[in-house]
């Protein structure tokens, strides 16, 4: 499967999954969510480890403070990982997105 044929698919499988989650009656809404993906690409573990460490003593707690959340930080494992790391934030508001 070609990238774009993925990342199609993936969309639309995530389309179909929201709507029927979405089918309460208009009592019972769910609130929205926004999520945003930040992938840090980093030169070697040395620098990965910074940015772990920032993540955990600054970043983590001020987005807390905001009320934002819940975070999710994640590293590849295994023999060919990347010096990377993934960060998923929810949002509950446009507005909270903004800021």
């Amino acid at each position: 499967m070609k990238r774009r044929e993925f990342l199609q698919a993936s969309a639309m499988a995530g389309c179909l999954a929201s709507t029927t989650s979405w089918a309460a009656t208009d009592s019972e809404q769910p609130e929205s969510q926004y999520y945003e993906w930040r992938t840090y690409w980093l030169g070697d573990a040395a620098k990965q480890a910074a940015v772990l460490v920032y993540l955990e003593k600054a970043a983590l707690p001020a987005w807390q403070r905001l009320g934002i959340g819940p975070v999710g930080v994640f590293t590849e494992t295994g023999e060919k990982m990347t010096p990377a790391v993934h960060v998923l934030i929810t949002y509950t508001s446009l507005e909270e997105f903004g800021g």
